[in-house]
């Protein structure tokens, strides 16, 4: 994909040796002087809207305060893992660092509002507000 500045480059070479050229891009097949093209696509490079302007804008997180990780006594919510239902709530009270199929896992004990205990691992949650 070429940039605007590539793309002017681009047509400003290939039209360097003519004045006119026989395509408006508005499917009429007018006939255009360079100027007018020119200055119709300078319109447009002005009009569109910079999607970052540095490398590390685009790649900052969305919120400037980092996502924490759960803790014991968390809320948490299960968002991914096929045994406890997605959207379960309740607080973290369990957690162990288990070796499974060669990576160090972590799982955890979630208890619901109702008491009840479900089990999974800490990357299926999210830490929620109290």
């Amino acid at each position: 994909m070429f940039t605007n500045k590539e793309l002017a480059a681009a047509i400003l070479l290939k039209l360097s040796e003519r004045s006119q050229i026989d395509l408006r891009g508005d499917g009429t097949g007018a006939i255009e002087s360079l100027s007018e093209m020119l200055e119709r696509y300078a319109k447009r490079i002005r009009d569109e809207k910079p999607v970052a302007k540095t490398l590390e804008e685009s790649l900052a997180p969305v919120s400037s305060e980092p996502a924490k990780e759960p803790a014991k006594g968390d809320m948490v919510r299960v968002v991914r893992g096929r045994k406890v239902p997605h959207g379960t709530e309740g607080v973290l009270f369990w957690m162990k660092e288990q070796a499974y199929d060669g990576k160090t896992v972590v799982r955890i004990g979630v208890k619901d509002s109702e008491g009840e205990a479900h089990w999974t691992y800490l990357k299926n949650v999210e830490r929620i507000a109290a």
